[in-house]
């Protein structure tokens, strides 16, 4: 999350002591044990904001794997409401200058992606 213009610290959500929420840990474990076909899972820190990225600089200097704009709001709802939860993203671009041109060529392979997922994952839940 990034509200420095607001004055707060780089990563923090305004108004709370948080930063970070780690994914359900069985949830974790059991997405862990899938074997995808055709692409390859990772495992990383995911940074939320308010805006799409389609280029890196610009970016607050943390440690992140990826970004995107719903992960931070979902995770803050499953915690204060104590549901297990585990944000899965799909990378749909490189971030460098060609984000649309990238999302575009790789939009139809997401959907068959993610179904393999989630169709594999919803009956261990």
């Amino acid at each position: 999350m990034d509200g420095v213009e607001l004055g707060f610290a780089p990563g923090h959500i305004p108004f709370t002591d948080l930063c970070y929420f780690a994914g359900d840990a069985p949830l974790l474990a059991r997405v862990r044990e899938f074997a995808p076909t055709g692409f390859r899972l990772l495992e990383g820190t995911i940074g939320t904001g308010d805006k799409f990225v389609t280029r890196r600089d610009g970016l607050p200097a943390l440690e992140l794997d990826c970004v995107d704009m719903e992960g931070c709001a979902v995770a803050h709802v499953c915690q204060v409401n104590r549901i297990p939860a585990l944000v899965l993203r799909i990378i749909s671009d490189t971030a460098d200058g060609r984000a649309a041109e990238e999302f575009a060529a790789n939009l139809p392979r997401f959907a068959d992606r993610t179904f393999q997922l989630i169709r594999w994952l919803l009956p261990t839940v």
